[in-house]
């Protein structure tokens, strides 16, 4: 009777991919700060801790958006501004037109390498999945589009 050796599973460090999406994030957030899109300049900037504050109203890992102008303008009271200081156009947050985008990165591409093809030739790629099945078993039909793209073609960045 021969047996066979017991293959150890390899563990992941969870620091190292807390760590290595943090990376991404920030990274995210120094390319969207200062591009331009549709004529608009953009600020971003990282939502930290973000996975530890689900459900809170926080979704997404970097939060990108117009700097806000009554914010910028910032000398006392004035349009927007109240007497405390806390901007009622972006209820001091200081962006508007705010957006939540999520990051995902994988190691040696697994999962997006396909999409790389797909998208390898063209400005863009639509993706829609005809039925989606949830965790907890029901049953969607007919997912919505989403459309992926490359950073530079969604955005320039202002030098």
């Amino acid at each position: 009777m021969t047996t066979e050796p017991i293959k150890k599973k390899r563990r992941v460090s969870q620091r190292g991919c807390r760590q290595k999406g943090v990376a991404g994030e920030r990274e995210l957030a120094a390319l969207l700060d200062g591009a331009t899109i549709r004529g608009r300049t953009l600020t971003a900037r990282r939502v930290p801790n973000v996975g530890a504050m689900a459900g809170g109203g926080w979704g997404g890992d970097v939060l990108m958006g117009e700097r806000c102008a009554h914010c910028l303008a910032g000398s006392g009271p004035g349009p927007g501004v109240t007497l405390g200081g806390l901007c009622t156009v972006c209820d001091g947050r200081g962006l508007v037109n705010e957006e939540r985008v999520e990051v995902k990165r994988r190691a040696g591409g697994r999962g997006f390498a396909l999409l790389e093809r797909w998208i390898a030739d063209s400005y863009a790629l639509a993706l829609r999945t005809d039925r989606i099945v949830w965790p907890d078993g029901t049953v969607k039909q007919r997912g919505e589009w989403l459309i992926v793209m490359r950073l530079k073609d969604f955005a320039e960045k202002s030098e």
